[in-house]
């Protein structure tokens, strides 16, 4: 049996690079890393507008990007009350991280609870630009936590 060979192509120089070349060249591969991971990856700008929504994202929410893009993020997830989502944005602008567990709503209506990593992300100027937020879906280890607890 012939094994086939993946070639992948190697990334330029940066010391080649312009500062926006170089800028570029980061994206595009932090967005290639973005897709392959099993969390749901977003990205919204200070104004809660979202930018980046990986395929995870679309799995679990079940919006595509193309559906939410531009779209304020706590209006279209939030299911928590807005007190505490206040909290946790005093929280992130402060540290430059939060973590903790939120509950969301799919498309479907339906109710995630999920593990979330909120990180503030910054120009070299240390600017605050935008928020990335990792989640992890967390329902089925609840439930299964709650059937426990019943029993």
């Amino acid at each position: 049996m012939q094994r086939e060979e993946t070639l992948i192509e190697p990334l330029p120089n940066p010391m080649d690079l312009t500062i926006p070349e170089r800028t570029r060249v980061d994206n595009h591969h932090c967005v290639d890393l973005f897709e392959l991971a099993q969390d749901a990856i977003i990205i919204h700008d200070l104004g809660d507008r979202i930018l980046y929504w990986n395929q995870a994202a679309e799995l679990l929410y079940g919006y595509t990007a193309k559906e939410v893009t531009g779209k304020h993020a706590h209006e279209l997830l939030a299911e928590d009350e807005c007190t505490r989502l206040n909290e946790v944005e005093k929280t992130l602008l402060k540290n430059g991280e939060w973590h903790g567990e939120l509950k969301h709503r799919t498309k479907d209506d339906l109710i995630v609870v999920v593990e979330s990593q909120k990180t503030l992300l910054c120009d070299e100027w240390g600017t605050p630009q935008s928020i990335l937020l990792i989640n992890t879906d967390k329902t089925e280890k609840k439930e299964l936590e709650a059937q426990y607890l019943r029993s």
